[in-house]
Protein backbone atom coordinates (compact mmCIF):
# COMPACT_ATOMS: atom_id res chain seq x y z
CA UNK A 1 0.00 0.00 0.00
CA UNK A 2 0.95 3.53 -1.30
CA UNK A 3 -0.23 6.22 0.13
CA UNK A 4 0.45 9.54 -0.73
CA UNK A 5 -0.58 13.34 -0.58
CA UNK A 6 -2.62 14.50 -3.93
CA UNK A 7 -2.73 18.36 -4.11
CA UNK A 8 -5.79 19.43 -5.97
CA UNK A 9 -6.65 23.40 -7.39
CA UNK A 10 -10.27 23.54 -7.34
CA UNK A 11 -12.14 26.20 -8.91
CA UNK A 12 -14.45 27.81 -6.30
CA UNK A 13 -15.77 31.52 -7.10
CA UNK A 14 -16.68 32.51 -10.62
CA UNK A 15 -14.90 35.98 -11.51
CA UNK A 16 -17.83 37.49 -12.70
CA UNK A 17 -16.06 40.90 -14.08
CA UNK A 18 -11.91 41.45 -14.67
CA UNK A 19 -9.29 39.18 -13.18
CA UNK A 20 -9.65 35.87 -11.27
CA UNK A 21 -9.17 36.84 -7.35
CA UNK A 22 -6.45 33.84 -6.55
CA UNK A 23 -7.89 33.99 -3.41
CA UNK A 24 -11.69 33.52 -3.91
CA UNK A 25 -11.22 31.89 -7.17
CA UNK A 26 -9.25 28.55 -6.64
CA UNK A 27 -8.02 26.64 -3.39
CA UNK A 28 -5.65 23.96 -2.60
CA UNK A 29 -7.04 20.78 -1.76
CA UNK A 30 -5.08 18.30 -0.23
CA UNK A 31 -5.68 14.43 0.06
CA UNK A 32 -4.83 11.54 0.99
CA UNK A 33 -4.26 9.29 -2.08
CA UNK A 34 -3.55 5.44 -2.56
CA UNK A 35 -2.05 4.20 -5.81
CA UNK A 36 -3.41 0.73 -4.97
CA UNK A 37 -7.15 1.66 -4.84
CA UNK A 38 -6.88 3.15 -8.25
CA UNK A 39 -9.82 1.55 -10.40
CA UNK A 40 -8.82 2.23 -14.37
CA UNK A 41 -11.26 1.54 -17.25
CA UNK A 42 -9.79 -0.95 -19.32
CA UNK A 43 -8.18 -0.11 -22.64
CA UNK A 44 -8.93 3.74 -22.29
CA UNK A 45 -7.33 4.88 -18.84
CA UNK A 46 -4.53 5.67 -17.55
CA UNK A 47 -2.91 6.96 -14.27
CA UNK A 48 -0.48 10.03 -14.60
CA UNK A 49 1.80 12.13 -12.00
CA UNK A 50 1.44 15.74 -13.08
CA UNK A 51 4.91 17.26 -13.81
CA UNK A 52 3.57 20.54 -15.66
CA UNK A 53 0.47 22.41 -16.19
CA UNK A 54 -0.74 24.72 -18.98
CA UNK A 55 -1.72 27.95 -17.70
CA UNK A 56 -3.40 29.77 -20.97
CA UNK A 57 -5.58 33.07 -21.18
CA UNK A 58 -7.96 30.62 -23.00
CA UNK A 59 -8.96 29.81 -19.49
CA UNK A 60 -10.52 32.71 -18.43
CA UNK A 61 -13.31 32.53 -20.65
CA UNK A 62 -13.77 29.03 -18.91
CA UNK A 63 -14.49 31.08 -15.48
CA UNK A 64 -17.94 31.37 -16.54
CA UNK A 65 -21.79 30.82 -15.29
CA UNK A 66 -22.76 27.77 -16.12
CA UNK A 67 -25.57 28.96 -18.87
CA UNK A 68 -23.32 30.90 -20.68
CA UNK A 69 -22.68 28.50 -24.33
CA UNK A 70 -19.05 29.03 -25.63
CA UNK A 71 -16.63 26.90 -27.52
CA UNK A 72 -15.07 25.12 -24.40
CA UNK A 73 -16.93 23.66 -21.70
CA UNK A 74 -17.37 26.26 -18.32
CA UNK A 75 -14.93 25.15 -15.12
CA UNK A 76 -17.73 23.93 -12.36
CA UNK A 77 -17.41 25.03 -9.15
CA UNK A 78 -16.26 23.02 -6.94
CA UNK A 79 -14.40 20.70 -8.51
CA UNK A 80 -10.24 20.84 -10.02
CA UNK A 81 -10.12 23.04 -12.76
CA UNK A 82 -8.46 21.17 -15.60
CA UNK A 83 -6.41 21.99 -19.01
CA UNK A 84 -3.33 20.80 -20.21
CA UNK A 85 -0.60 18.78 -18.64
CA UNK A 86 2.40 16.79 -19.19
CA UNK A 87 2.03 13.89 -16.89
CA UNK A 88 4.72 10.77 -16.15
CA UNK A 89 1.99 7.64 -16.58
CA UNK A 90 2.19 5.57 -12.58
CA UNK A 91 -0.87 3.27 -14.47
CA UNK A 92 -2.32 1.97 -17.28
CA UNK A 93 -5.20 0.22 -18.41
CA UNK A 94 -4.39 0.89 -21.94
CA UNK A 95 -2.00 -1.18 -23.90
CA UNK A 96 -0.56 1.68 -26.10
CA UNK A 97 0.88 3.08 -22.31
CA UNK A 98 2.91 1.58 -20.29
CA UNK A 99 4.64 3.32 -17.05
CA UNK A 100 7.25 5.70 -17.52
CA UNK A 101 5.93 7.09 -20.45
CA UNK A 102 5.80 11.08 -20.82
CA UNK A 103 2.08 12.28 -22.12
CA UNK A 104 0.60 15.29 -23.00
CA UNK A 105 -2.70 15.31 -21.88
CA UNK A 106 -5.83 17.44 -20.67
CA UNK A 107 -6.14 16.63 -17.44
CA UNK A 108 -7.46 17.63 -13.94
CA UNK A 109 -5.39 20.13 -11.92
CA UNK A 110 -4.60 17.82 -9.17
CA UNK A 111 -0.94 15.82 -8.95
CA UNK A 112 -2.25 12.53 -9.39
CA UNK A 113 -5.23 12.64 -12.61
CA UNK A 114 -7.16 9.82 -14.30
CA UNK A 115 -6.89 10.60 -18.31
CA UNK A 116 -9.02 9.20 -20.84
CA UNK A 117 -6.79 7.86 -23.32
CA UNK A 118 -9.02 8.31 -26.50
CA UNK A 119 -9.84 11.64 -25.97
CA UNK A 120 -7.23 13.14 -23.89
CA UNK A 121 -3.81 12.21 -24.60
CA UNK A 122 -1.24 12.60 -27.03
CA UNK A 123 2.31 10.63 -26.18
Amino acid sequence: MSTNTNVQVIYEEIPFSGLPDPNKTFRINKQSFDISTVSLKPNEEILIRTLYLSVDPYMRSRMRDLSILSYFPPGVPGTPFYGGAVGQVLLSADPDYIKGDVVLAFATWEQYATVNTKTKVRS
